[in-house]
């Protein structure tokens, strides 16, 4: 019996805390431990015709429920099953879930719900992506990770006896533990420049950042700081054929850091840092620092899933302005507070994120501000799914407000803020989908992208 290439193999390995401390080698040998390893293999025995095997017709259909997966590349190589388009017709729904830090690494969680006769079996497969990956190793591990997920659904349908399991046996294996040379802390250099040009319109844009993160289960760190510059030249004539040139050049900084301290699976203590210098809104330069804390309803061991967060800081605000403000000043010291409400769920019936939120200056209690947004895609019925995004603002704390009133020039070029005390935003959409419930083959001809 031979074993095909084109299945999925799995390799799981578990390290439990079986260390001999004792030292082996020569001296460059810092540590070496001796690990136990279990290796599990599971892969599909291979027929006497590898071509039938491939055209397996599966008794298990699929539906994927996944932003960031290759759909095609998985519905290839994954043969054991029949994808379909409604998750109504599916006996497993798939869901895939994933969550970014801050350095770039991305934790993820495969749920598979059984439907119809599979109602009673429902999983979870957690694993970890490295910031560095490449879209490649990442599509081939979210087709081990959901193969493995699958295997229990598998077993109960009629191609479990082509399924074998293969256990080594359990070596000891020495290696060096090796050491993180940066200690957990990790830097991102970018930047970006782009150039539009025709007779009567230039524009260049340039930008520059560092990004410094250092994060573990009990510690974050997170550091953003982005450079920004942005100049554009403009030519016309007006109705009287005379020349008008319009030269805009706006430039501005922003530094957002904060840090934070685990307290047990619901709570976080720690405080934020933001610099910035912000011309269009007057701000030649600000400073905001002070302490914050968060508290999770859900433990953030579920954050993938689901989320129900409030954050609390309270910040002093020291604002050098460009020109002096409404309030006739060009200088301000003031403290003022914040509390933000977040929600994700994510499920079946599709993903919701909400945030409320609130701040106002400790000095003045009538300047404040609000706010709430919501985006949302839900599955209403079958194939039926609507999908929406709102969001609405109130302020009263425009302490930075320049003084006068703005030049037309600098209303329709947006050099400067305008004076406003709300702003609301909204979109709608529906979806329906009939008939074919299978998934389509892969035809790539033709395609745009």
């Amino acid at each position: 019996m031979d074993l095909t290439r084109t299945m999925n193999k799995f390799v799981l390995t578990k390290m439990p805390n079986c260390f001999d401390n004792s030292l082996k080698g020569n001296q460059a040998m810092k540590r070496i431990l001796t690990i136990c390893i279990i290796v599990t293999s599971i892969t599909v025995m291979h027929s006497q015709d590898s071509t039938a095997l491939l055209n397996l017709n599966s008794s298990l259909s699929l539906y994927l429920d996944c932003a960031t997966c290759d759909v095609d590349y998985l519905s290839e190589n994954l043969q054991l099953v029949n994808f379909v388009t409604q998750p109504s017709s599916a006996d497993v729904h798939v869901m895939v879930n994933e969550l970014t830090s801050g350095n770039g690494a991305t934790s993820a969680n495969i749920i598979l719900v059984g439907q119809k006769r599979f109602s009673k079996l429902r999983d979870t497969v957690s694993f970890s992506l490295p910031a560095d990956i490449s879209p490649d190793e990442k599509r081939n591990m979210q087709l081990d990770k959901i193969t493995l997920g699958l295997v229990p659904f598998i077993m109960k349908t009629t191609s479990a006896n082509r399924l074998l399991l293969l256990v080594g046996d359990v070596t000891e294996v020495e290696e060096y533990i090796e050491k993180d040379p940066w200690k957990e802390w990790a830097f991102e250099l970018n930047g970006m420049g782009s150039m539009y040009n025709q007779k009567s319109y230039n524009y260049i844009n340039i930008n520059a950042g560092l990004n410094i993160t250092k994060i573990n289960e009990q510690f974050k760190l997170e550091s953003y700081n982005r450079l920004d510059y942005n100049e554009s030249k403009l030519s016309y004539y007006d109705y009287d054929s005379s020349l008008y040139k319009l030269n805009i050049y706006q430039k501005g900084f922003f530094s957002n850091s904060l840090v934070v301290k685990s307290l047990g699976d619901h709570f976080g203590i720690g405080g934020m840092a933001i610099l910035k210098n912000d011309e269009p809104n007057n701000m030649d330069l600000r400073l905001q620092l002070g302490p914050a804390i968060e508290y999770n309803v859900f433990a953030y061991s579920e954050a993938t899933q689901k989320q129900f967060r409030f954050l609390y800081s309270a910040l002093y605000e020291n604002t050098s302005y460009i020109d002096t403000t409404i309030f006739n000043r060009m200088h301000d010291e003031v403290w003022k507070h914040n509390l933000r409400i977040l929600a994700r769920f994510n499920n079946k019936w599709g993903f919701v994120d909400a945030s409320v939120m609130g701040s106002n200056y400790l000095h003045d209690f009538s300047r404040y501000s609000l706010g709430a947004s919501v985006m949302a895609n839900i599955r209403v019925y079958k194939s039926l799914s609507v999908n929406f995004m709102c969001g609405m603002s109130m302020y009263r704390d425009r302490i930075n407000q320049a003084k006068g009133y703005a030049s037309l020039d600098e209303i329709l070029t947006r050099q400067r803020e305008m004076e406003t005390d709300y702003q609301y935003n909204f979109s709608f959409g529906i979806t329906y989908r009939f008939g074919s419930t299978k998934f389509p083959d892969v035809n790539p001809r033709f395609t745009y992208y």
